[in-house]
C-alpha cells in the first residue's frame, strides 16, 4: 500500500475520530460538566486540607489520618449546624403561624397611613390577610423541602471526598500524570504553572474562610446588640454558609428577619439596615483587600464572575465562579507569557 493511501486513510480516521469525539461531548455535555465539577471540587477541598496535612506530616502524622480527622471534624460541625438550625426554624415558624396575621396587621396599619402608597397597601392587606397563615405554612414547607431535598448531591459529595483523600495522600500523583501524558520538553514549565495556580487557589480558599469568620463575629455581635433572638446561631449559620459568596448573608438575613418579626416589626427595619452595613463593608473593604491583594482578582471582575456563575449554575455556580476565574486568568497570563517568549525568540 502506497504512502499516499496510508496518509489518506489516516486523515479520514482522524476526521471520523474528531466527529465522534464532538458528538460524545455534545451528547454527554451535562455528564462531562458534572465530572469536571467533581474533579474541581475535589481539587479545591484537597487544597484546603493539604497545608494542614503537610504541617502535621513533619510531625510524623500520616496524611490519611489528618484527612480523616478533618472529615470527622467537618461532619461534627455539620451535625452541630443542623442541631442549631432546626430549633430556630421550628420555633420561629410556630411563632409566625400564630402571630403572623397580627404582626402583618400592625405593619400594614402603619404603612397604610403613609401618603401615596397607603391605599394600595390597604387593598393588598384586605386580600392577603385572610390566607396569611396558610401562605406562611406553604412558604415554610417549601423552604424545608429545599433544605432537605438535596439527596441527589450525596453521591457527588462522596466522590469529591474520596478523590480529595487520594489527592492529599498521594501528593506525587499530578507529577506522574504529567510525566505520563505530557512531552518531556514541556513538563518543567507545566509543573511550574500548576504550582503557581495551586498557590493562588489555596489563597482563595483561605480568603473565603477569613470572610466567613468576619461574618460570624460581626453578625453575631450585631444581632445580639439589636436584641434579635438566636443571634449567635444565625451568625454561625450565616458565616459557615458564607463560604459560598453572598449565600450565607442572604440566608442569615432571612433567619434574622423571621426572628425579629417575633419581637417587633421595627426591629426588622434595624436588622435590614445592619445587614446592608455588614454586606457593604464586606463587599467594599474586606473582600477587595483579600481578593485583590491575596489572589490578584479585581473586585469588579469578581462581581461579574459571581453574576455569571449564578445565572449559569445557581448556588454551585456562585461557589465555583471565583476559582474558575482564577484559573482562567492564570491560563491567560501563561499564554501571554508564552507569546512574549515566542516573540523574543523570533526577533533574536
Amino acid at each position: 500500500m502506497s504512502r499516499f493511501v496510508i496518509r489518506h486513510i489516516a486523515g479520514w480516521i482522524g476526521l471520523l475520530s474528531a466527529v465522534v469525539a464532538a458528538w460524545l461531548i455534545i451528547h454527554y455535555a451535562t455528564l462531562l460538566l458534572e465530572v469536571v465539577g467533581i474533579l474541581f471540587g475535589a481539587t479545591l477541598l484537597s487544597l484546603a486540607i493539604a497545608p494542614i496535612a503537610e504541617r502535621l506530616a513533619h510531625w510524623h502524622v500520616p496524611r490519611g489520618i489528618t484527612v480523616l480527622a478533618v472529615y470527622i471534624l467537618g461532619g461534627i460541625v455539620l451535625i452541630a449546624l443542623i442541631e442549631l438550625l432546626i430549633p430556630v426554624i421550628r420555633i420561629e415558624a410556630q411563632a409566625l403561624r400564630s402571630q403572623g396575621p397580627h404582626l402583618f396587621q400592625q405593619v400594614t396599619a402603619w404603612v397604610s397611613g403613609l401618603p401615596v402608597i397607603g391605599s394600595t397597601v390597604l387593598s393588598m392587606h384586605q386580600s392577603t390577610i385572610p390566607n396569611l397563615g396558610q401562605q406562611l405554612g406553604n412558604v415554610i414547607d417549601s423552604v424545608v423541602r429545599i433544605l432537605f431535598g438535596t439527596g441527589g448531591l450525596l453521591l457527588d459529595l462522596l466522590i469529591v471526598t474520596v478523590l480529595s483523600f487520594l489527592f492529599i495522600t498521594d501528593p506525587g500523583l499530578p507529577k506522574r500524570l504529567i510525566a505520563s501524558w505530557i512531552p518531556a520538553a514541556v513538563q518543567p514549565r507545566l509543573q511550574d504553572f500548576i504550582e503557581r495556580l495551586r498557590r493562588r487557589l489555596t489563597r482563595w480558599i483561605w480568603a473565603q474562610i477569613l470572610i466567613a469568620l468576619y461574618f460570624v463575629v460581626v453578625y453575631s455581635i450585631g444581632l445580639s446588640v439589636l436584641g434579635v433572638p438566636f443571634a449567635l446561631t444565625i451568625g454561625i449559620v450565616g458565616g459557615l454558609l458564607e463560604i459560598v459568596p453572598y449565600v450565607g448573608g442572604a440566608f442569615a438575613l432571612i433567619l434574622a428577619v423571621i426572628s425579629s418579626l417575633s419581637v417587633s416589626p421595627w426591629l426588622v427595619i434595624w436588622v435590614i439596615v445592619f445587614h446592608v452595613v455588614v454586606v457593604e463593608l464586606e463587599s467594599h473593604v474586606i473582600a477587595p483587600a483579600l481578593y485583590g491583594r491575596i489572589i490578584g482578582v479585581h473586585p469588579a471582575l469578581m462581581l461579574l464572575a459571581l453574576f455569571v456563575g449564578a445565572k449559569t449554575g445557581g448556588v454551585l455556580g456562585v461557589f465555583f465562579a471565583v476559582p474558575v476565574t482564577v484559573v482562567i486568568l492564570a491560563c491567560g497570563q501563561e499564554l501571554r507569557h508564552s507569546f512574549a517568549i515566542s516573540n523574543r525568540t523570533t526577533n533574536s
